[in-house]
Protein backbone atom coordinates (compact mmCIF):
# COMPACT_ATOMS: atom_id res chain seq x y z
CA UNK A 1 0.00 0.00 0.00
CA UNK A 2 1.39 3.52 -0.57
CA UNK A 3 2.07 5.98 1.79
CA UNK A 4 -1.27 8.16 1.12
CA UNK A 5 -3.30 4.96 1.99
CA UNK A 6 -1.55 4.48 5.27
CA UNK A 7 -1.32 7.87 6.38
CA UNK A 8 -4.59 7.65 8.42
CA UNK A 9 -3.12 4.78 10.72
CA UNK A 10 0.05 7.07 11.21
CA UNK A 11 -2.02 10.17 12.03
CA UNK A 12 -3.83 8.14 14.82
CA UNK A 13 -1.04 6.23 16.24
CA UNK A 14 0.73 9.72 16.30
CA UNK A 15 -2.54 11.23 18.09
CA UNK A 16 -2.74 8.66 20.28
CA UNK A 17 1.01 7.93 20.88
CA UNK A 18 1.01 7.29 24.77
CA UNK A 19 -1.89 5.42 25.07
CA UNK A 20 -1.27 2.88 22.10
CA UNK A 21 2.47 2.83 23.31
CA UNK A 22 1.46 2.06 26.73
CA UNK A 23 -0.73 -0.87 25.45
CA UNK A 24 0.71 -4.80 26.09
CA UNK A 25 -0.18 -5.16 21.91
CA UNK A 26 -0.21 -1.48 21.06
CA UNK A 27 3.48 -1.59 21.41
CA UNK A 28 3.97 -4.15 19.14
CA UNK A 29 2.14 -2.46 16.93
CA UNK A 30 3.82 0.82 16.90
CA UNK A 31 7.26 -0.98 16.46
CA UNK A 32 5.85 -2.37 13.45
CA UNK A 33 4.59 0.72 11.84
CA UNK A 34 8.35 2.30 11.92
CA UNK A 35 8.95 -1.03 10.03
CA UNK A 36 6.64 -0.31 7.65
CA UNK A 37 6.71 3.47 7.22
CA UNK A 38 7.62 6.05 4.74
CA UNK A 39 10.57 8.50 5.63
CA UNK A 40 8.02 11.10 6.25
CA UNK A 41 5.64 9.05 8.76
CA UNK A 42 8.44 7.32 10.31
CA UNK A 43 9.67 10.74 11.60
CA UNK A 44 5.94 11.67 12.82
CA UNK A 45 5.91 8.48 14.18
CA UNK A 46 9.30 9.13 16.27
CA UNK A 47 9.25 12.60 16.97
CA UNK A 48 6.19 12.05 19.13
CA UNK A 49 7.72 8.80 20.78
CA UNK A 50 10.78 11.11 21.54
CA UNK A 51 8.80 13.88 22.89
CA UNK A 52 7.22 11.97 25.28
CA UNK A 53 10.03 9.76 26.33
CA UNK A 54 9.68 10.62 30.24
CA UNK A 55 6.06 9.03 30.58
CA UNK A 56 6.88 5.82 27.91
CA UNK A 57 9.69 4.62 28.93
CA UNK A 58 8.30 3.69 32.42
CA UNK A 59 5.85 1.63 31.34
CA UNK A 60 6.26 -1.98 30.71
CA UNK A 61 5.21 -1.71 27.30
CA UNK A 62 6.32 1.34 26.20
CA UNK A 63 9.67 1.43 27.27
CA UNK A 64 10.13 -1.16 24.51
CA UNK A 65 8.99 1.11 21.96
CA UNK A 66 11.73 4.11 23.28
CA UNK A 67 14.48 1.11 22.79
CA UNK A 68 12.82 0.65 19.51
CA UNK A 69 13.61 4.07 18.29
CA UNK A 70 16.94 4.12 19.88
CA UNK A 71 17.91 0.87 17.65
CA UNK A 72 16.37 2.38 14.80
CA UNK A 73 16.46 5.78 14.59
CA UNK A 74 20.27 7.18 15.83
CA UNK A 75 18.99 10.28 15.03
CA UNK A 76 16.81 10.75 17.34
CA UNK A 77 19.36 8.87 20.51
CA UNK A 78 20.45 12.07 21.75
CA UNK A 79 16.84 13.76 21.45
CA UNK A 80 15.32 10.78 23.84
CA UNK A 81 18.47 10.91 26.06
CA UNK A 82 17.93 14.83 26.14
CA UNK A 83 14.00 14.07 27.50
CA UNK A 84 15.39 12.16 30.51
CA UNK A 85 18.07 14.59 31.73
CA UNK A 86 16.97 15.73 35.24
CA UNK A 87 15.53 12.25 35.93
CA UNK A 88 18.75 10.12 35.54
CA UNK A 89 18.86 8.89 39.28
CA UNK A 90 15.24 8.31 39.45
CA UNK A 91 14.92 6.78 36.51
CA UNK A 92 18.02 4.31 36.97
CA UNK A 93 15.70 2.78 40.01
CA UNK A 94 12.93 1.74 37.50
CA UNK A 95 12.87 -1.70 36.32
CA UNK A 96 11.49 -0.50 32.89
CA UNK A 97 12.98 3.01 32.58
CA UNK A 98 16.74 1.94 33.56
CA UNK A 99 16.81 -0.50 30.41
CA UNK A 100 15.96 2.51 28.39
CA UNK A 101 18.85 4.70 30.63
CA UNK A 102 21.55 2.18 29.89
CA UNK A 103 20.66 2.37 26.36
CA UNK A 104 20.72 5.93 26.51
CA UNK A 105 24.44 6.32 28.35
CA UNK A 106 25.97 3.57 25.34
CA UNK A 107 24.59 4.89 22.27
CA UNK A 108 24.21 8.76 22.56
CA UNK A 109 26.61 11.81 22.05
CA UNK A 110 29.17 12.91 24.26
CA UNK A 111 27.75 15.96 25.43
CA UNK A 112 24.84 14.24 26.70
CA UNK A 113 25.97 11.34 28.29
CA UNK A 114 28.36 13.29 30.27
CA UNK A 115 25.04 15.13 31.53
CA UNK A 116 23.82 11.82 32.57
CA UNK A 117 26.26 10.45 34.01
CA UNK A 118 26.81 13.78 36.27
CA UNK A 119 23.39 13.48 37.52
CA UNK A 120 24.42 9.98 39.20
CA UNK A 121 27.91 11.65 40.66
CA UNK A 122 26.77 11.97 44.00
CA UNK A 123 28.07 9.75 47.16
CA UNK A 124 24.35 9.48 48.31
CA UNK A 125 22.98 8.54 44.75
CA UNK A 126 25.56 6.09 43.94
CA UNK A 127 25.56 4.72 47.16
CA UNK A 128 22.56 4.11 46.58
CA UNK A 129 22.81 2.94 43.31
CA UNK A 130 25.56 0.43 43.62
CA UNK A 131 22.94 -1.34 46.13
CA UNK A 132 19.40 -1.22 44.26
CA UNK A 133 19.01 -4.75 42.29
CA UNK A 134 17.92 -2.26 39.01
CA UNK A 135 20.03 1.13 39.55
CA UNK A 136 23.46 -0.91 39.66
CA UNK A 137 23.48 -1.92 36.10
CA UNK A 138 23.34 1.74 35.26
CA UNK A 139 26.47 2.42 37.49
CA UNK A 140 28.20 -0.74 35.26
CA UNK A 141 27.11 1.04 32.11
CA UNK A 142 27.96 4.63 33.13
CA UNK A 143 31.55 3.08 34.49
CA UNK A 144 31.81 1.23 31.00
CA UNK A 145 30.80 4.73 28.80
CA UNK A 146 31.97 7.38 31.09
CA UNK A 147 34.63 9.66 29.51
CA UNK A 148 38.39 9.38 31.38
CA UNK A 149 37.39 12.62 33.69
CA UNK A 150 34.12 11.21 34.71
CA UNK A 151 35.42 7.32 35.42
CA UNK A 152 38.13 8.65 37.76
CA UNK A 153 35.11 10.51 39.61
CA UNK A 154 33.07 7.76 39.42
CA UNK A 155 36.06 5.60 40.97
CA UNK A 156 36.85 8.20 43.52
CA UNK A 157 33.48 8.15 45.05
CA UNK A 158 33.22 4.38 44.77
CA UNK A 159 36.33 3.55 46.97
CA UNK A 160 34.80 3.87 50.25
CA UNK A 161 31.95 1.91 49.25
CA UNK A 162 34.23 -0.99 48.09
CA UNK A 163 33.71 -2.79 51.47
CA UNK A 164 30.55 -2.34 51.27
CA UNK A 165 30.35 -3.90 47.42
CA UNK A 166 31.94 -7.25 48.32
CA UNK A 167 28.56 -8.49 50.24
CA UNK A 168 26.22 -8.55 47.00
CA UNK A 169 26.24 -9.78 43.48
CA UNK A 170 25.75 -6.52 41.90
CA UNK A 171 28.60 -5.02 44.16
CA UNK A 172 30.76 -7.66 43.24
CA UNK A 173 30.17 -6.51 39.29
CA UNK A 174 30.95 -3.43 40.22
CA UNK A 175 33.83 -3.97 42.49
CA UNK A 176 35.61 -6.26 39.24
CA UNK A 177 34.69 -3.28 37.02
CA UNK A 178 36.99 -0.69 39.46
CA UNK A 179 39.77 -3.27 40.17
CA UNK A 180 39.56 -3.68 36.34
CA UNK A 181 40.52 -0.31 35.55
CA UNK A 182 43.31 0.54 38.39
Amino acid sequence: MSSEHTQFIYNAATENCVDVATHRHGCCVLQRCMDNASEAQKAQLVTEISRNALVLVQNEFANYVVQYVLEKSPSHVTIVAQQLLDNVFLLSLNKFSSNVIEKCIKLTDGETREAMIAEILFPEKLEHLVAHPIGNYCVQTALDFADKKQRAVLFELLQPLLPSLRNSACGKRIQSKLLKTT
